[in-house]
């Protein structure tokens, strides 16, 4: 079965800590925690100090969608220890500057590398000797509820033959029909299409088994 992490993007803080207790209840794996500059992308988030003041028992994805995101690696490595301990993964982009990302790469942390829809695997093919785990944005990231590219898949197909254990994962527009078109050994992010189920656990074995 594929892993299942849930973007809590779409959540309200008011009802935040319910909506993860809720999710946990139902089965899901992994926590996808969006954090967003108005820079790189054109949006905010929720910040660090917050999401470490939450209380999760899953494993943790910190995306940071930011131009400068060793900047805050330095804080998770040093200020939030809530994040650091349940930590699985920091996702950065490689579109962010060269060096900036190189400088990310030699955190002490489990560093991963996404991919915007624009970006070609032959411009990260340097990269994927560097990360356990790779992140292919199946939306512009920014936002949830967009429609999933397909044509992304062909990054599938070309990473899985030049790094055959690279652990991969698809982020946007993931849902009970898109579903349908992943290889089973992709790992899958969603946010928008779990967030509006009355059936939690069911949602999360659709996307887990199909």
């Amino acid at each position: 079965m594929r892993k299942v992490a849930a973007s809590i993007l779409g959540f309200s803080v008011l009802t935040m800590q319910e909506r993860i207790i809720a999710f946990e209840k139902a089965g899901i794996e992994y926590w996808h925690l969006d954090i967003m500059d108005l820079n790189f992308v054109p949006n905010l988030s929720f910040g660090l100090q917050y999401l470490d003041s939450l209380s999760f028992t899953c494993p943790l994805q910190v995306h940071l969608m930011v131009n400068q995101p060793s900047i805050l690696c330095e804080q998770i490595l040093h200020k939030f220890s809530n994040l650091r301990e349940n930590l699985d993964c920091v996702f950065v982009h490689s579109s962010i500057d060269r060096s900036e990302l190189e400088k990310t790469l030699e955190f002490d942390l489990p560093i991963a590398l996404a991919i915007n829809p624009e970006v070609q695997v032959e411009d990260v093919k340097d990269l994927l000797d560097k990360v356990g785990k790779v992140l292919i944005m199946g939306v512009n990231p920014g936002f949830g509820g967009q429609r999933f590219m397909s044509s992304v898949l062909e990054k599938v197909i070309k990473i899985k033959a030049l790094k055959p254990d690279l652990e991969l994962w698809i982020d946007g527009g993931i849902n009970a029909e898109t579903i349908l078109e992943i290889p089973e050994y992709v790992n899958v992010v969603s946010g928008s299409y779990l967030n509006k189920l009355d059936n939690l656990e069911e949602g999360i074995s659709v996307l887990s088994k199909t």
